[in-house]
């Protein structure tokens, strides 16, 4: 047996096979230490010591229900397994690992020792590697990504309804007119994308995690993160769309016949419409925007629409950056450049703000262009570096109140890119008090437009 990731494998919501090699006693508490991983605080027992091995779970995770109980971790005694220990995870609340304060201290994410997991699951604790991240040992998964309920996607198929004056004639025709023109499998314009050029925005890696892939020499890009909703906007190749009578028929004159045609999206699902109108919220708004700025063939635009959906509800309760009521804005932060092949081009933050100047169109706001090592003078570059660069990125620019917005509320946080590597990876870096705000969010049972879409 061994550590695995399962299809629901999410990086940002793995578990990972840490050393301690830090601790530090809690200011505020006798039996509490503090472990300093990935850019934040894990609150601890003093049983830990400096060289255990433990797996390090993060926050919003959602752990095993067996693995909680046999650990005595749940809050409800009965659940455990020894029928009396009191632990700190809810059942109703999906054993959810959420960001805390223990006596005044942030704490991000539960570790648990490596030999004790490896007793749950019957096998040789020589099989967790320090450094190795997973969500199951074997076929059986340990955590994944907590969720406040299941969403609809792009995938989803819904029940077609035929006009009233077609539920009317016999079965069989119901039937013919149903499978010609109203079939579930023909999404309009959604189902002529041709493969490879429509692609949603990748999961963005913590940059707490990832440290360790900066250089000082790279070339980067730290902008603000700003809370809206995502939003794609994809000049893109697309089959022609079938006259009515090649659907009746299912022929075409021009099988292969293409244009370029603007996709619209939510963060995961295609908006847009099948008799091609623009849909009534934001993102049909922008989309009618973009498309008469005419962008070009094969560009993509990544961005963030944020303010209000409409006179009284805000995209992100609290969060109107500076728009009045009823009015939002498109901030762009990513662009991408696909050719009829699929291949794909990353342009950089300085592109990106050449672009948006040019199609008056406004990106997410930029702290610094430039090298790494010049960010921070001050940090001698050596095998260190990267913690301490961790460690100053945080203190200059995380857990302050949103300058942007009328409401106090906390900023996200930031974003990093690579400029100077092949691929130009990107990572987020979020602050403790955005993080709280937004679980504390979730356990009320409020849901985001971004989470509804």
């Amino acid at each position: 047996m061994k550590l695995t990731k399962s299809d629901k494998y999410t990086e940002n919501y793995a578990a990972v096979v840490v050393e301690i090699d830090n601790l530090s006693k809690h200011p505020n508490a006798d039996k509490l230490m503090v472990f300093e991983y990935a850019g934040g605080n894990v609150i601890t027992g003093t049983n830990a010591q400096i060289g255990d091995k433990v797996v390090y779970f993060p926050i919003e995770s959602s752990l095993n229900s067996e693995f909680v109980s046999f650990a005595n971790l749940f809050d409800d005694p009965t659940l455990n397994a020894d029928g009396t220990s009191k632990g700190f995870f809810s059942e109703k609340g999906r054993r959810r690992v959420k960001p805390i304060r223990l006596r005044g201290i942030p704490s991000e994410g539960f570790i648990f020792p490596v030999n004790k997991l490896a007793e749950f699951y019957k096998v040789n604790p020589s099989i967790f590697k320090v450094g190795e991240s997973f969500d199951s040992v074997g076929d059986k998964i340990l955590l994944e990504k907590w969720v406040s309920g299941a969403k609809p996607t792009e995938q989803s198929i819904k029940k077609v309804r035929l006009p009233a004056w077609a539920q009317k004639l016999p079965r069989p025709i119901r039937k013919f007119i149903g499978n010609r023109f109203y079939n579930k499998k023909d999404d309009g314009i959604k189902s002529n994308i041709v493969a490879g050029q429509f692609n949603f925005h990748y999961d963005t890696n913590n940059f707490g995690k990832s440290f360790f892939v900066l250089n000082p020499e790279d070339d980067i890009t730290i902008s603000d993160k700003w809370h809206g909703t995502s939003a794609i906007f994809a000049n893109i190749l697309c089959y022609k769309q079938k006259k009515w009578w090649e659907k009746l028929f299912r022929v075409s004159v021009d099988k292969l016949s293409k244009e370029y045609r603007l996709i619209y999206s939510s963060r995961s699902v295609i908006k847009n419409r099948r008799d091609g109108k623009y849909t009534e919220d934001p993102w049909g708004k922008w989309a009618e925007i973009i498309e008469s700025k005419n962008i070009g063939p094969g560009i993509t635009l990544y961005g963030e629409i944020v303010g209000y959906v409409n006179e009284s509800k805000m995209i992100q309760k609290g969060y109107c950056y500076g728009y009045d009521r009823g009015k939002n804005g498109l901030h762009v932060y990513r662009i991408t450049k696909t050719d009829q092949f699929g291949k794909i081009v990353e342009y950089s933050f300085k592109e990106i703000q050449k672009f948006c100047n040019d199609f008056e169109l406004n990106t997410t706001p930029v702290f610094y262009q430039g090298l790494a090592k010049d960010l921070f003078p001050e940090i001698e570059i050596n095998e260190e570096w990267n913690k301490e660069f961790l460690k100053k990125l945080s203190e200059k620019y995380l857990e302050g109140d949103c300058p942007y917005c009328r409401n106090k509320v906390p900023a996200e946080g930031v974003v990093l890119k690579i400029e100077s590597k092949e691929t130009r990876p990107v990572f987020k870096h979020k602050s403790f008090a955005f993080k709280s705000r937004e679980s504390a969010d979730r356990d009320k049972g409020e849901v985001n437009l971004e989470e509804e879409s």
